[in-house]
């Protein structure tokens, strides 16, 4: 098989010059191209890393994975370049041709990650939203004439076909009638329409249309993900039990035994909950050695260890079954009666530890009666001393949290983040050195750098060979959450560590909007980790659901597989974070 005979087109004029050589068979001309080419690459690739360096350490590990791309796509250009030398001086005609589309297709890579870094670059902004940031930053250069007219076109062009793709598909969905999708479809087809207008913008249209028009996308944005979170809530909180995960696992468990689904998902599950389990039941043993005051609380922990120690004894032949052991069937059953039941006990315990945790944080005035959050001296009413706590019992720490409805929407506060924010108090206040606090900032930025490492081994699974067009339509809304919770992941880290930018910024000027903005993302970004925590346990509730509409409850005997198990998306930022 011979190369194409057709030219192929370069990056540059220095890069086309090369390969018509080759085609041309010019060989003693290559090698002094070649050369030339060589040490510009070079040249380029130090300067470009000299600029980045320049900009400082924050910004080098801000767009580290940008900057990789970068060296990544000049190496592959070299490499091409020496391809096409080694094919010169053999003087192989149809190796240089093979070559020569090699070096094509690598000059415009490097044209390609540049693109891309100059988009990481441009994404960091004031707003939550890294496109409104790309878009505000990269029009204001289009104002000012400093990138051609077709990278702002081309840019919102990209975008909008982007969100034009999302109604298709939603089109196409049979979900497209489910709470929450119709408002997702509304807000895809303005968004569509908001990028055609701000393509047809032009470099003397003022500021403030380029504005309105972003700031309109912005509530887009919102508006989506808050349609995105109505469709998740309807999906995924119903269950045969009141425990979503117990529930997923039983019409997993049910599937395998009719093998209609895969062991790997059963195992992924039930070794997960099992760790989970033994986790608690440690601290649970370890509270138990210091009984509490509240003989409701008392109760409230032996009824938690006794369901968490039966779920568990449930799990087990589950595990068991998932690694291809035989099980019998009476013994299975057993084990999904004892996880149905153990299910709302948990769910029970659970509510009975809320209880006394929100007790715990409310006083009752004895003059008055009136009530007041648990630290308050006097009342605020009729100014009688409050009586105070002697101590405090453990809240929510031995609550194994998966309840629903409001319970997924709550703010959180994280341990880290306390540790951040009081450390940022402290600063403030003067109780902290700046060199210390510096030191704090440094510690707090390498946990990102952490997290964006695990978030970089994270994908979305890909859809599954041999499926009927039902499967498939399941399959792709697993993969479509697990690509919008990855998405919503990197936004989150990208918050944390602009925070963090600000925090420095706030370090070594005092000021004090620094500080404030520093804070406001950091909780932003950690907001959306928990946003995807919470998610993860709809996509396993969106499974046990896609379980029954591919019959694996019923009698059907349809064959194929379901979706893959869903790999944990936030578990691997939470101790960072």
């Amino acid at each position: 098989m011979t190369a194409s005979t057709e030219v192929p087109v370069g990056g540059s004029p220095e890069t086309q010059a090369i390969i018509d050589a080759c085609y041309q068979g010019n060989w003693s001309g290559i090698e002094s191209l070649v050369a030339a080419r060589r040490e510009a690459a070079e040249q380029a690739l130090d300067s470009f890393l000299g600029q980045a360096d320049e900009q400082g350490e924050g910004f080098v590990k801000a767009h580290d994975k940008s900057l990789q791309m970068v060296e990544s796509a000049f190496d592959k250009y070299q490499e091409a370049l020496e391809s096409v030398s080694k094919a010169a001086r053999s003087q192989a005609s149809e190796e240089a041709k093979k070559a020569a589309t090699m070096l094509a297709v690598a000059s415009f890579g490097i044209r390609s990650a540049v693109v891309a870094m100059e988009e990481s670059y441009l994404s960091y902004g004031d707003s939550r939203f890294p496109i409104i940031n790309l878009l505000t930053n990269l029009g204001e250069r289009y104002r000012a004439c400093k990138v051609p007219p077709e990278s702002w076109k081309s840019t919102c062009n990209r975008y909008g076909s982007y969100y034009a793709g999302g109604v298709e598909e939603i089109d196409k969905s049979s979900e497209k009638d489910k709470p929450g999708v119709p408002e997702r479809r509304a807000t895809l087809v303005r968004l569509a329409e908001l990028f055609q207008q701000l393509s047809a913008l032009s470099t003397i249209d003022p500021r403030s249309k380029y504005d309105d028009l972003l700031f309109e996308v912005s509530g887009c944005l919102i508006e989506m993900s808050e349609a995105f979170e109505t469709y998740h809530s309807h999906t995924f909180l119903t269950g045969e039990t009141s425990s979503p995960r117990i529930n997923l696992i039983i019409k997993v468990a049910r599937g395998v035994i009719e093998k209609k689904y895969d062991n790997s998902v059963l195992r992924a599950l039930t070794t997960d909950l099992s760790d989970e389990l033994q986790g608690y039941l440690k601290e649970l043993d370890r509270i138990t050695k210091n009984p509490q005051e509240s003989e409701i609380l008392n109760d409230a922990i032996a009824d938690m260890i006794d369901v968490m120690e039966s779920i568990d004894d449930g799990l087990q032949s589950l595990v068991a079954l998932a690694n291809g052991e035989e099980v019998e069937q009476a013994e299975l059953q057993e084990a999904l009666d004892i996880l149905i039941e153990s299910g709302d006990v948990l769910t029970e315990v659970n509510q009975t530890v809320e209880k006394y945790n929100e007790s715990q944080s409310k006083v009752t005035c004895p003059g008055c009666g009136a009530v007041h959050e648990a630290g308050m001296q006097t009342c605020t009413s009729c100014g009688s001393p409050l009586p105070q706590p002697l101590s405090t019992g453990p809240t929510s720490s031995i609550e194994m949290r998966e309840g629903a409805g409001e319970s997924y929407d709550e703010p959180v506060m994280t341990t880290v983040m306390q540790e951040l924010f009081d450390k940022v108090e402290e600063f403030d206040r003067g109780r902290l050195d700046g060199d210390l606090f510096m030191d704090v900032l440094d510690n707090f930025e390498q946990r990102i750098d952490v997290a964006e490492q695990n978030l970089n081994q994270l994908h979305a699974p890909e859809m599954p060979e041999g499926l009927d067009v039902e499967q498939r339509a399941v399959s792709k809304e697993f993969i479509t959450i697990a690509e919008d919770a990855l998405s919503l992941l990197d936004i989150a880290v990208a918050e944390c560590r602009e925070g963090i930018v600000h925090l420095r910024h706030f370090a070594t000027t005092d000021e004090k909007e620094a500080k404030q903005s520093g804070m406001q993302l950091y909780y932003d970004g950690i907001q959306k980790m928990w946003m995807v925590a919470r998610a993860q346990k709809r996509v396993e509730a969106f499974i046990a659901e896609s379980a029954d509409m591919l019959g694996l409850d019923g009698a059907s005997q349809r064959g194929g597989g379901g979706p893959t198990a869903p790999t944990s998306l936030s578990s691997r930022f939470s101790d960072q974070m």
